[in-house]
């Protein structure tokens, strides 16, 4: 018996019959369990080992087995059905890629209203199209369609969802009719902060809370924000349909531990802030009001120069009409004296306001 070292490290062992031609001779049994005789090339081994820790030498161009008779009458195999007994198979090619799925087909919805030349929005957003309409080039799937009228200040509508399919050309035929589109806004908790804009000024409090109703707001897409102490903002879009409620409640989700700290800090810097902006604009009316007695100091103090002109001219300088004189000049210097003070009070009061509105204006 032998033991064969294939080339990659795996082993057979088989019943040794010769070697001749740079092949080996052998006899081993299948995995079916049937004998069968095959010939190995010595490329396709690494070495022969016999019993007693006897190895054959591969590089003889022939041999026989250590101690062992002639070789018996064997039946020839080919070289190639050998290798493929004894080799281990090439593993099999990767299968090739799978070919890529073709695009959908595009298809084409026609609009068509009972007037000519109204607004085409698709799903909220409004295209360049005006009635009756032929848009091409849609990808299949669901779609809000819409026509709008506006007829003094009056908006007329009619919405139809339709769903495309690939290479499909549907039409759809609208007739508007009068809405008066609601909008009604609640959140859980109330009141809560609102936002009716795309990206909000979260530094800047907002002048609407919920609970919020409007009546005859423009159809379309409104981006939505609320927030509330406790609570994560909360953001989304909403398409507002004509002939609908168009009523959201909104249960915001309360915060974590962590994120009531975080807030909480904004909401001191923010009102921080906020009450900074307040002091820098109440600064304005005390800086005017310094503005204008300073301006009316400079005209009291214009006329009483004319009347001290006037006294200085006089021949008598006594008598009634020389006492008036002297007498309204007099009140004339004195007021401007009482106007530019008031006017030096005004602009400390306006400069004190101005300080301490831009100090707290910074975020530190």
């Amino acid at each position: 018996m032998a033991l064969l070292e294939l080339r990659g490290g795996q082993y057979r062992e088989v019943e040794f019959l010769g070697m001749a031609d740079d092949t080996l001779e052998v006899r081993g049994t299948l995995d079916d369990g049937t004998s069968r005789e095959v010939r190995v090339p010595k490329s396709a081994l690494a070495s022969v080992h016999f019993e007693g820790a006897v190895e054959l030498d591969l590089s003889r161009s022939e041999g026989a087995c250590p101690d062992a008779g002639e070789p018996e009458a064997r039946a020839a195999v080919s070289p190639d059905s050998a290798a493929a007994d004894s080799v281990p198979a090439e593993p099999a090619p990767p299968p090739p890629p799978e070919p890529k799925p073709e695009p959908p087909r595009l298809a084409t919805l026609e609009v068509t209203a009972s007037e000519e030349g109204l607004r085409v929005w698709i799903d909220g957003r409004e295209t360049k199209e005006r009635t009756p309409a032929s848009i091409d080039s849609l990808d299949p799937g669901d779609y809000f369609v819409e026509v709008r009228w506006l007829v003094e200040q009056n908006t007329w509508a009619a919405q139809k969802r339709v769903t495309l399919r690939p290479g499909e050309r549907k039409r759809v035929h609208l007739v508007p009719e009068r809405v008066r589109p609601i909008l009604s806004i609640r959140s859980v908790p109330e009141p809560a902060e609102l936002w009716l804009e795309p990206e909000p000024d979260r530094m800047r409090p907002s002048k609407l809370r919920t609970p919020y109703r409007r009546i005859d707001v423009d159809l379309g897409l409104y981006p939505v924000t609320l927030a509330a102490e406790g609570y994560r903002d909360t953001s989304f879009v909403i398409l507002l349909e004509a002939n609908r409620p168009n009523a959201l409640l909104v249960e915001m989700t309360p915060l974590s531990d962590a994120e009531r700290a975080a807030q909480a800090a904004f909401l001191k810097r923010r009102a921080r802030r906020n009450a900074g902006k307040t002091l820098l604009w109440s600064a304005v009316p005390p800086l005017g009001a310094a503005v204008a007695l300073f301006a009316l100091a400079d005209h009291d103090y214009e006329l009483a120069r004319e009347k001290k002109r006037r006294i200085e001219g006089v021949v008598v300088d006594r008598g009634p009409h020389f006492d008036r004189l002297k007498s309204r000049n007099r009140a004339l210097a004195e007021g401007g004296d009482r106007k530019r003070l008031g006017g030096w009070v005004f602009t400390g009061l306006g400069g004190a306001l101005l300080v301490a509105g831009a100090v707290l204006s910074v975020d530190f």
